[in-house]
Protein backbone atom coordinates (compact mmCIF):
# COMPACT_ATOMS: atom_id res chain seq x y z
CA UNK A 1 0.00 0.00 0.00
CA UNK A 2 1.23 3.23 -1.04
CA UNK A 3 2.33 6.32 1.20
CA UNK A 4 -0.99 7.19 2.86
CA UNK A 5 -0.34 10.51 4.35
CA UNK A 6 0.88 12.72 1.13
CA UNK A 7 0.44 11.26 -2.22
CA UNK A 8 2.83 12.35 -4.43
CA UNK A 9 0.71 14.22 -6.60
CA UNK A 10 -0.68 16.23 -4.25
CA UNK A 11 1.04 20.23 -3.51
CA UNK A 12 2.87 20.43 -0.47
CA UNK A 13 1.23 24.63 -0.23
CA UNK A 14 -2.02 25.11 -1.08
CA UNK A 15 -1.84 28.56 -0.04
CA UNK A 16 -2.38 30.78 -3.12
CA UNK A 17 -5.86 29.44 -3.70
CA UNK A 18 -8.99 30.54 -1.64
CA UNK A 19 -10.60 28.24 0.77
CA UNK A 20 -10.59 24.74 -0.11
CA UNK A 21 -13.70 22.46 0.83
CA UNK A 22 -13.87 18.52 0.30
CA UNK A 23 -16.48 17.51 -1.94
CA UNK A 24 -17.09 13.74 -1.56
CA UNK A 25 -19.25 12.11 -3.88
CA UNK A 26 -19.70 9.28 -6.62
CA UNK A 27 -17.73 11.17 -9.60
CA UNK A 28 -19.84 10.77 -12.26
CA UNK A 29 -21.71 8.24 -13.24
CA UNK A 30 -25.97 9.61 -13.57
CA UNK A 31 -27.90 12.65 -14.20
CA UNK A 32 -27.24 13.50 -10.64
CA UNK A 33 -23.76 13.82 -10.73
CA UNK A 34 -23.78 15.93 -13.93
CA UNK A 35 -25.62 18.65 -11.44
CA UNK A 36 -23.38 17.97 -8.62
CA UNK A 37 -20.49 18.54 -11.63
CA UNK A 38 -22.03 21.70 -12.83
CA UNK A 39 -22.08 23.27 -8.85
CA UNK A 40 -18.60 22.46 -8.43
CA UNK A 41 -17.89 23.80 -12.06
CA UNK A 42 -19.39 27.02 -10.35
CA UNK A 43 -17.67 27.66 -7.11
CA UNK A 44 -15.58 30.84 -6.96
CA UNK A 45 -14.67 31.76 -3.54
CA UNK A 46 -13.66 27.71 -2.67
CA UNK A 47 -11.85 25.70 -4.01
CA UNK A 48 -13.33 21.98 -4.55
CA UNK A 49 -10.86 19.02 -3.73
CA UNK A 50 -12.99 15.72 -4.76
CA UNK A 51 -12.42 12.99 -2.68
CA UNK A 52 -14.06 9.51 -4.36
CA UNK A 53 -13.75 5.74 -3.82
CA UNK A 54 -13.31 5.45 -8.21
CA UNK A 55 -13.80 7.81 -10.58
CA UNK A 56 -16.23 7.10 -13.49
CA UNK A 57 -17.10 8.87 -16.89
CA UNK A 58 -13.39 11.59 -16.62
CA UNK A 59 -13.61 12.38 -20.21
CA UNK A 60 -17.03 13.62 -20.02
CA UNK A 61 -16.65 15.22 -16.87
CA UNK A 62 -13.04 16.18 -16.55
CA UNK A 63 -11.54 17.61 -12.75
CA UNK A 64 -8.44 18.07 -10.94
CA UNK A 65 -8.07 17.72 -8.39
CA UNK A 66 -9.12 14.03 -7.72
CA UNK A 67 -8.20 11.74 -5.14
CA UNK A 68 -9.32 8.28 -5.12
CA UNK A 69 -9.14 5.63 -2.35
CA UNK A 70 -9.57 2.67 -4.66
CA UNK A 71 -5.82 2.59 -6.00
CA UNK A 72 -4.41 3.23 -2.85
CA UNK A 73 -5.50 -0.31 -1.56
CA UNK A 74 -3.31 -3.27 -2.16
CA UNK A 75 -5.10 -6.04 -3.13
CA UNK A 76 -4.95 -8.05 -0.53
CA UNK A 77 -6.97 -5.67 1.32
CA UNK A 78 -9.18 -5.00 -1.29
CA UNK A 79 -11.66 -7.41 -0.79
CA UNK A 80 -12.16 -6.80 2.85
CA UNK A 81 -12.93 -3.29 1.72
CA UNK A 82 -15.68 -4.51 -1.22
CA UNK A 83 -17.07 -5.84 2.19
CA UNK A 84 -17.18 -3.11 4.40
CA UNK A 85 -18.12 -0.69 1.66
CA UNK A 86 -21.85 -2.95 1.16
CA UNK A 87 -22.21 -1.86 4.78
CA UNK A 88 -21.34 1.53 3.66
CA UNK A 89 -18.15 2.16 5.78
CA UNK A 90 -15.25 3.77 5.68
CA UNK A 91 -12.28 1.26 5.71
CA UNK A 92 -9.12 2.17 8.47
CA UNK A 93 -7.23 2.49 5.19
CA UNK A 94 -9.12 4.85 3.54
CA UNK A 95 -9.63 7.22 6.82
CA UNK A 96 -5.72 7.44 6.49
CA UNK A 97 -5.58 8.18 3.20
CA UNK A 98 -8.22 10.90 3.18
CA UNK A 99 -6.56 12.28 5.99
CA UNK A 100 -3.57 12.57 4.49
CA UNK A 101 -5.47 14.67 1.42
CA UNK A 102 -7.68 16.55 3.58
CA UNK A 103 -4.34 18.31 5.55
CA UNK A 104 -2.19 18.18 2.42
CA UNK A 105 -4.95 20.68 0.75
CA UNK A 106 -6.28 22.21 3.97
CA UNK A 107 -9.32 21.10 3.58
CA UNK A 108 -11.66 23.49 6.04
CA UNK A 109 -14.90 21.72 5.52
CA UNK A 110 -16.26 18.42 4.33
CA UNK A 111 -19.66 18.67 1.56
CA UNK A 112 -20.86 15.28 1.18
CA UNK A 113 -23.40 14.79 -2.07
CA UNK A 114 -26.09 12.17 -0.88
CA UNK A 115 -27.40 10.78 2.48
CA UNK A 116 -25.31 7.52 2.24
CA UNK A 117 -21.82 9.15 1.33
CA UNK A 118 -22.55 11.51 4.49
CA UNK A 119 -22.83 8.93 6.70
CA UNK A 120 -20.22 7.11 5.17
CA UNK A 121 -17.73 9.77 5.24
CA UNK A 122 -18.62 10.68 9.21
CA UNK A 123 -15.56 8.97 11.15
CA UNK A 124 -13.19 11.52 8.92
CA UNK A 125 -15.34 14.60 9.46
CA UNK A 126 -15.00 13.33 13.32
CA UNK A 127 -11.29 13.01 13.03
CA UNK A 128 -10.71 16.09 11.11
CA UNK A 129 -12.74 18.33 13.42
CA UNK A 130 -14.11 20.08 10.54
CA UNK A 131 -17.70 21.15 9.47
CA UNK A 132 -19.82 18.52 7.31
CA UNK A 133 -22.40 19.56 5.17
CA UNK A 134 -24.76 16.93 3.18
CA UNK A 135 -26.57 17.14 0.49
CA UNK A 136 -29.79 14.55 -0.41
CA UNK A 137 -31.08 14.15 -3.58
CA UNK A 138 -34.21 11.89 -3.89
CA UNK A 139 -33.18 7.90 -2.85
CA UNK A 140 -31.75 9.18 0.47
CA UNK A 141 -34.46 10.29 1.70
CA UNK A 142 -36.96 8.32 0.47
CA UNK A 143 -35.88 4.58 -0.03
CA UNK A 144 -32.99 4.28 1.67
CA UNK A 145 -34.61 5.03 5.03
CA UNK A 146 -37.04 2.25 4.28
CA UNK A 147 -34.25 -0.21 3.99
CA UNK A 148 -34.31 -3.73 6.28
CA UNK A 149 -37.76 -3.14 7.36
CA UNK A 150 -37.32 1.16 8.49
CA UNK A 151 -33.56 0.69 9.85
CA UNK A 152 -32.26 2.82 7.41
CA UNK A 153 -33.73 5.62 9.24
CA UNK A 154 -31.34 4.81 12.39
CA UNK A 155 -28.25 4.84 9.96
CA UNK A 156 -29.15 7.99 9.38
CA UNK A 157 -29.41 9.44 12.59
CA UNK A 158 -25.76 9.89 13.39
CA UNK A 159 -25.65 12.00 10.43
CA UNK A 160 -28.56 14.05 11.51
CA UNK A 161 -26.82 14.36 14.77
CA UNK A 162 -23.34 15.20 13.69
CA UNK A 163 -23.75 16.98 10.46
CA UNK A 164 -22.91 21.06 10.48
CA UNK A 165 -25.57 21.46 8.00
CA UNK A 166 -28.41 19.10 5.63
CA UNK A 167 -29.01 20.30 2.40
CA UNK A 168 -32.65 19.45 0.68
CA UNK A 169 -33.10 20.16 -3.07
CA UNK A 170 -36.97 20.86 -2.13
CA UNK A 171 -39.50 22.10 0.94
CA UNK A 172 -41.05 18.77 0.28
CA UNK A 173 -37.59 16.63 1.34
CA UNK A 174 -36.76 18.86 3.77
CA UNK A 175 -40.12 18.51 5.80
CA UNK A 176 -39.52 14.77 5.19
CA UNK A 177 -35.75 14.84 6.42
CA UNK A 178 -37.02 16.25 9.41
CA UNK A 179 -39.54 14.16 9.96
CA UNK A 180 -37.02 10.77 9.90
CA UNK A 181 -35.16 12.85 13.03
CA UNK A 182 -33.11 15.42 11.28
CA UNK A 183 -33.37 18.87 13.34
CA UNK A 184 -34.88 20.88 11.42
CA UNK A 185 -32.92 24.07 12.44
CA UNK A 186 -30.22 22.44 10.51
CA UNK A 187 -32.16 21.98 7.39
CA UNK A 188 -31.61 24.32 4.43
CA UNK A 189 -33.05 24.10 0.75
CA UNK A 190 -30.65 24.26 -1.83
CA UNK A 191 -32.22 23.75 -5.40
CA UNK A 192 -30.82 21.79 -7.84
CA UNK A 193 -28.62 24.32 -10.43
CA UNK A 194 -28.80 24.32 -14.36
CA UNK A 195 -27.26 26.53 -16.91
CA UNK A 196 -29.95 28.94 -17.81
CA UNK A 197 -30.10 32.35 -19.83
CA UNK A 198 -32.57 34.74 -20.92
CA UNK A 199 -31.49 33.93 -24.48
CA UNK A 200 -32.99 29.71 -23.83
CA UNK A 201 -36.33 31.05 -24.11
CA UNK A 202 -38.80 30.78 -27.11
CA UNK A 203 -42.97 30.91 -26.64
CA UNK A 204 -43.98 27.62 -28.61
CA UNK A 205 -47.31 27.77 -30.47
CA UNK A 206 -49.05 24.99 -32.46
CA UNK A 207 -47.32 23.46 -35.41
CA UNK A 208 -48.71 23.48 -39.01
CA UNK A 209 -51.70 21.17 -39.34
CA UNK A 210 -49.60 19.34 -41.35
CA UNK A 211 -47.32 18.76 -38.76
CA UNK A 212 -47.17 16.66 -35.16
CA UNK A 213 -47.22 17.86 -31.97
CA UNK A 214 -44.21 16.48 -29.87
CA UNK A 215 -44.24 15.70 -26.35
CA UNK A 216 -40.79 15.05 -24.97
CA UNK A 217 -40.47 12.73 -21.67
CA UNK A 218 -36.38 12.43 -20.31
CA UNK A 219 -35.08 10.34 -17.80
CA UNK A 220 -33.69 6.69 -17.22
CA UNK A 221 -36.14 3.87 -17.96
CA UNK A 222 -36.80 2.95 -13.89
CA UNK A 223 -40.33 3.06 -12.31
CA UNK A 224 -40.20 6.20 -10.50
CA UNK A 225 -39.99 7.84 -13.88
CA UNK A 226 -43.15 6.61 -14.90
CA UNK A 227 -42.63 6.12 -18.56
CA UNK A 228 -45.51 3.18 -18.94
CA UNK A 229 -48.16 5.37 -17.56
CA UNK A 230 -47.12 8.33 -20.00
CA UNK A 231 -47.12 5.25 -22.73
CA UNK A 232 -50.69 4.48 -21.36
CA UNK A 233 -51.77 7.98 -21.49
CA UNK A 234 -50.61 9.45 -24.52
CA UNK A 235 -52.24 5.86 -26.37
CA UNK A 236 -55.22 7.35 -24.75
CA UNK A 237 -54.70 11.17 -25.67
CA UNK A 238 -54.12 10.43 -29.39
CA UNK A 239 -57.12 8.48 -30.06
CA UNK A 240 -58.70 12.55 -30.33
CA UNK A 241 -55.63 13.71 -31.27
CA UNK A 242 -54.30 11.92 -33.97
CA UNK A 243 -51.40 14.33 -34.84
CA UNK A 244 -49.62 13.92 -31.66
CA UNK A 245 -45.70 12.21 -31.07
CA UNK A 246 -43.78 11.33 -28.33
CA UNK A 247 -40.77 11.25 -28.04
CA UNK A 248 -38.65 9.16 -25.12
CA UNK A 249 -35.01 10.16 -24.27
CA UNK A 250 -33.32 7.35 -22.08
CA UNK A 251 -32.62 3.86 -21.30
CA UNK A 252 -32.23 1.45 -18.78
CA UNK A 253 -33.85 -1.86 -17.08
CA UNK A 254 -37.36 -1.39 -18.69
CA UNK A 255 -36.73 -0.52 -21.76
CA UNK A 256 -37.74 -4.03 -23.35
CA UNK A 257 -41.11 -3.67 -21.18
CA UNK A 258 -41.58 -0.42 -22.26
CA UNK A 259 -40.72 -1.38 -25.90
CA UNK A 260 -43.60 -4.18 -25.20
CA UNK A 261 -45.81 -1.79 -23.99
CA UNK A 262 -45.83 0.64 -27.28
CA UNK A 263 -45.96 -2.57 -29.62
CA UNK A 264 -48.87 -3.81 -27.55
CA UNK A 265 -51.06 -0.45 -27.68
CA UNK A 266 -50.25 -0.08 -31.39
CA UNK A 267 -48.65 3.00 -31.50
CA UNK A 268 -45.90 1.66 -33.68
CA UNK A 269 -43.93 5.12 -35.29
CA UNK A 270 -45.88 7.40 -32.96
CA UNK A 271 -43.54 6.77 -30.20
CA UNK A 272 -39.94 6.87 -30.57
CA UNK A 273 -37.29 5.49 -28.28
CA UNK A 274 -33.88 7.67 -28.70
CA UNK A 275 -31.57 6.36 -26.28
CA UNK A 276 -29.59 8.28 -23.80
CA UNK A 277 -28.52 11.45 -25.82
CA UNK A 278 -25.97 14.10 -25.15
CA UNK A 279 -26.49 16.68 -23.16
CA UNK A 280 -26.81 19.35 -26.01
CA UNK A 281 -28.45 16.96 -28.20
CA UNK A 282 -31.52 16.70 -25.26
CA UNK A 283 -31.41 20.48 -25.38
CA UNK A 284 -31.83 20.49 -29.16
CA UNK A 285 -34.78 18.31 -28.82
CA UNK A 286 -36.28 20.68 -26.08
CA UNK A 287 -36.08 23.43 -29.02
CA UNK A 288 -37.82 21.39 -31.40
CA UNK A 289 -40.40 19.78 -29.08
CA UNK A 290 -43.95 21.15 -28.41
CA UNK A 291 -44.98 20.11 -24.52
CA UNK A 292 -42.74 18.51 -22.21
CA UNK A 293 -44.39 15.16 -20.42
CA UNK A 294 -42.55 13.87 -16.96
CA UNK A 295 -45.00 11.22 -15.21
CA UNK A 296 -42.96 10.86 -11.87
CA UNK A 297 -44.22 8.84 -9.22
CA UNK A 298 -43.24 6.76 -6.30
CA UNK A 299 -41.36 3.44 -7.01
CA UNK A 300 -42.59 0.20 -5.32
CA UNK A 301 -39.64 0.33 -3.22
CA UNK A 302 -40.06 3.88 -1.79
CA UNK A 303 -37.71 5.29 -4.41
CA UNK A 304 -38.80 9.08 -5.17
CA UNK A 305 -37.31 11.80 -7.38
CA UNK A 306 -35.75 14.94 -5.65
CA UNK A 307 -37.22 17.56 -8.61
CA UNK A 308 -36.18 16.16 -11.68
CA UNK A 309 -33.56 18.19 -13.43
CA UNK A 310 -34.93 17.84 -17.13
CA UNK A 311 -37.87 19.33 -15.67
CA UNK A 312 -36.24 22.73 -14.87
CA UNK A 313 -34.11 22.23 -18.20
CA UNK A 314 -36.94 21.40 -20.24
CA UNK A 315 -38.98 24.72 -19.06
CA UNK A 316 -35.98 26.94 -19.19
CA UNK A 317 -36.63 26.56 -22.72
CA UNK A 318 -39.86 27.77 -23.02
CA UNK A 319 -41.65 24.35 -22.97
CA UNK A 320 -44.79 23.96 -21.18
CA UNK A 321 -45.13 21.50 -18.63
CA UNK A 322 -46.82 18.31 -17.75
CA UNK A 323 -46.33 16.48 -14.72
CA UNK A 324 -46.99 15.02 -11.24
CA UNK A 325 -48.11 16.08 -7.91
CA UNK A 326 -44.91 14.06 -6.74
CA UNK A 327 -42.24 15.28 -4.13
CA UNK A 328 -40.70 18.28 -4.58
CA UNK A 329 -42.37 18.77 -8.58
CA UNK A 330 -45.03 21.08 -7.02
CA UNK A 331 -42.47 23.68 -6.46
CA UNK A 332 -41.25 23.75 -9.90
CA UNK A 333 -44.54 23.10 -12.34
CA UNK A 334 -47.26 25.22 -10.70
CA UNK A 335 -50.90 24.02 -12.01
CA UNK A 336 -52.59 26.55 -14.44
CA UNK A 337 -49.62 28.79 -14.52
CA UNK A 338 -46.37 27.02 -15.91
CA UNK A 339 -48.08 23.86 -16.48
CA UNK A 340 -50.23 21.03 -15.17
CA UNK A 341 -50.04 18.30 -12.59
CA UNK A 342 -52.39 15.37 -11.92
CA UNK A 343 -52.22 12.69 -9.17
CA UNK A 344 -49.12 10.58 -9.92
CA UNK A 345 -49.85 7.40 -11.16
CA UNK A 346 -53.33 8.28 -12.89
CA UNK A 347 -53.19 7.32 -16.10
CA UNK A 348 -56.77 8.51 -17.29
CA UNK A 349 -56.13 12.07 -15.16
CA UNK A 350 -52.89 12.26 -17.76
CA UNK A 351 -54.36 11.55 -20.71
CA UNK A 352 -56.74 14.48 -20.16
CA UNK A 353 -54.30 16.73 -18.80
CA UNK A 354 -52.60 16.14 -22.51
CA UNK A 355 -55.34 16.51 -24.35
CA UNK A 356 -56.04 19.56 -22.56
CA UNK A 357 -52.78 21.11 -23.15
CA UNK A 358 -53.09 20.16 -26.68
CA UNK A 359 -56.41 21.50 -27.36
CA UNK A 360 -54.92 25.05 -25.82
CA UNK A 361 -52.22 26.15 -27.80
CA UNK A 362 -52.71 29.76 -26.67
CA UNK A 363 -51.67 29.12 -23.45
CA UNK A 364 -48.07 27.81 -24.01
CA UNK A 365 -46.34 30.88 -24.29
CA UNK A 366 -47.15 32.26 -21.60
CA UNK A 367 -46.92 29.14 -19.20
CA UNK A 368 -43.61 28.93 -21.24
CA UNK A 369 -42.38 32.02 -20.32
CA UNK A 370 -43.54 31.58 -16.47
CA UNK A 371 -41.45 28.40 -16.04
CA UNK A 372 -38.81 29.89 -17.98
CA UNK A 373 -38.81 33.03 -15.57
CA UNK A 374 -39.30 30.91 -12.35
CA UNK A 375 -35.91 28.61 -13.19
CA UNK A 376 -34.00 31.73 -13.66
CA UNK A 377 -34.63 33.03 -10.59
CA UNK A 378 -34.71 29.22 -8.54
CA UNK A 379 -32.68 27.16 -10.33
CA UNK A 380 -29.91 29.10 -12.57
CA UNK A 381 -26.71 27.78 -11.25
CA UNK A 382 -25.29 31.02 -10.64
CA UNK A 383 -27.90 31.72 -8.28
CA UNK A 384 -27.57 28.73 -6.26
CA UNK A 385 -23.54 28.32 -6.50
CA UNK A 386 -23.92 32.00 -4.36
CA UNK A 387 -26.28 30.32 -2.00
CA UNK A 388 -23.98 27.73 -1.32
CA UNK A 389 -20.94 29.37 -1.29
CA UNK A 390 -22.86 31.93 2.00
CA UNK A 391 -23.87 28.76 3.62
CA UNK A 392 -20.10 27.31 3.83
CA UNK A 393 -19.31 31.30 4.61
CA UNK A 394 -21.95 31.04 7.93
CA UNK A 395 -20.33 27.68 8.89
CA UNK A 396 -16.81 28.41 8.96
CA UNK A 397 -17.76 31.59 10.50
CA UNK A 398 -19.36 29.68 13.07
CA UNK A 399 -16.46 27.67 13.57
CA UNK A 400 -13.96 30.28 13.77
CA UNK A 401 -15.52 31.43 16.93
CA UNK A 402 -16.28 28.21 18.27
CA UNK A 403 -13.81 28.24 21.82
CA UNK A 404 -10.50 25.80 21.18
CA UNK A 405 -11.12 21.73 21.63
CA UNK A 406 -14.72 21.45 20.64
CA UNK A 407 -15.33 19.07 17.62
Amino acid sequence: MPDVTRPASMPRSTSDHPSSVGHFCRIFLRSTEMYIYNQLRTLRRYRPVVLARSVTNEARFPWQPVFTSEPALSPGIRHVADLMHRGRLLTPWERLYFTGIAEASRIRLIHAHHGQDGRYILPLVCSLRVPLVTSFYGWDASQLPQTLGGLGRFFLRPLFQKASLILALSEAMAAELATLGCPRDKIRVQRVGVEVEAADFRPRSSPPVDEPITLVSVGRFIEKKGFSVLIRAFAIAQRTQPNLQLVLVGDGPLRPELEALVSDLGLGPKVQMTGFLQHAEVQTLFGLSHILVQASLTASSGDKEGIPGVLMEGMATGLPAISTYHAGIPELVREGVSGRLVPEGNVQALAQAISDVVRAPEVWPEWGRTGHEYVMREHNVVVQRERLERFYDELLEVRSSDPPGLP
